[in-house]
């Protein structure tokens, strides 16, 4: 009869002293996971390798938009469903965009062909959408609105 207690636990070993509950679990995961980031990580831009990425970020972002709740307030049912898809879409790939340069710099070991034009001004352009937002958010007048 089983006590309840897990059979196999997170820091058991086996007997080569390996990871005996995560070793499996990281070769299950490992394959999938590669698959769908390779299009990303891909540094010759092949045309297959575009259309693969944009096609998860497609899938991923309208799968994504449909299980997600809708802003009801927008007209028609459609209407709702095709804005939820596009802004996740648009998510996905505005937050896909930076990981082939992470992965890029991962490989080489090194932060050579990082534009340091593209750091501040990515800097830049987060503190002034911060500022923005944040403008609207203490806004008494926007507050009034909603």
């Amino acid at each position: 009869m089983h006590d309840g207690t897990p059979l196999i636990s997170p820091g058991d070993k086996n007997s080569d002293g390996g990871d005996s509950f995560w070793k499996p679990l990281s070769l299950l995961l490992r394959r999938p996971f590669f698959s769908v980031f390779q299009p990303f990580a891909d540094p010759s831009g092949s045309l297959e390798s575009v259309k693969s990425g944009l096609t998860i970020i497609f899938l991923g972002g309208s799968a994504i938009g449909i299980c997600m709740p809708k802003n009801l307030e927008l007209p028609g049912a459609l209407y709702r469903l095709f804005s939820s898809a596009i802004g996740y879409i648009y998510f996905l790939a505005w937050s896909v965009s930076f990981y082939p340069q992470i992965i890029s710099n991962y490989k080489q070991k090194s932060t050579e062909g990082l534009s340091n034009d593209f750091s501040v001004i990515n800097l830049v352009g987060y503190m002034c959408y911060t500022l923005y937002t944040a403008s609207f958010y203490w806004s008494k007048s926007i507050e009034e609105e909603y």
